[in-house]
């Protein structure tokens, strides 16, 4: 690609249990990416949005090309959910 867009984005819904984190494991390896799993629960108060674009920035920076994977993303502030 020559732009900075994703090349592409994948939403896994469903219960405890149904293999959607396997289901992104296996993506990321298929792709031959690194997986990047950030915990959502830490993002659940108010304040937490700064904090949340450092670590999502940092870990861009570090490994660019990879697969995000967002754990317990119900769990987020709603001002983090936006971003």
């Amino acid at each position: 690609r020559l732009d900075n867009k994703p090349a592409g984005s994948m939403l896994f819904v469903g219960s405890t249990g149904t293999g959607k984190t396997y289901l992104a494991e296996k993506a990321a390896e298929f792709m031959s990416m690194p997986l990047v799993t950030i915990d959502m629960t830490y993002y659940g108060s108010e304040d937490s949005l700064d904090r949340f674009i450092d670590v999502v920035s940092r870990q861009l920076a570090e490994k660019p090309f990879s697969v995000l994977l967002f754990e317990e993303i119900e769990k987020a502030n709603v001002r983090v959910l936006d971003r």
